[in-house]
Order: C-alpha cells, then structure tokens, then sequence
C-alpha cells in the first residue's frame, strides 16, 4: 500500500522552515524519488506530508535516513515534532478522526 512519512508539528512553530529544511533534505538524499510535500491543518498543528511511497519497505528507508540527520530540525524542540509512517488508507482515517495521538499510539506498535 502507499505510505508518506508525517511530520507533526504544532502551529506555533515556523513550519516554513521545517518544510524547507525537508526540500532540501530530500534532493540531497531523494531527488530520484521526486518526493512532494504536503501541508494539512488539523487543529493545532500542522502535518508536513512526504512521499509517495510505493510500500512500507520505502517508507522505512526514508525515516530512517531522516533520523540519521537531525540538523533537518536543528532550532526545534525535537519532543515538539512527531515524525511518523502511515500508510494511505490511515492517513485518510487520520484526517477524519483529528486524532495524531490515537494514531502514534498504533503508530509505536506496528512499526
């Protein structure tokens, strides 16, 4: 199934320079992928959505090589932003529900 990788990051942070921190991360790691960035508002914070995709396997190699960069939130309070997996039909049962907590919780357990 699709995946994106989510960055959860509350409104109060400047998400402007944590997506463009993203852009370049993902040329200098990704560029073959042509990986777009989504921004959703749901309630107090903002989603940065990566990808596509094509399956978990994918998915997991992008987050890991992001977690091996942490300049990409250099600034931030890294127990500020959540960055997680999911795949599309969560994503869409995500952005009914409103709930990223519901779903780290299963997040945590399942990858």
């Amino acid at each position: 199934e699709i995946h994106y990788f989510l960055l959860a990051i509350p409104k109060k942070e400047d998400v402007n320079q944590i997506n463009f921190n993203l852009i370049n991360f993902n040329l200098d790691n990704f560029d073959n992928l042509n990986l777009g960035i989504t921004r959703i508002e749901l309630g107090d914070t903002s989603l940065l959505k990566v990808g596509t995709f094509s399956g978990a396997g994918n998915a997991v190699i992008y987050r890991d090589v992001f977690l091996k960069h942490p300049e990409i939130l250099k600034g931030f309070d890294p127990k500020e932003i959540s960055g997680f997996l999911i795949s599309e039909s969560n994503f869409l049962k995500l952005i009914d529900d409103k709930d990223i907590v519901k779903y780290y919780l299963y997040y945590e357990n399942h990858y």
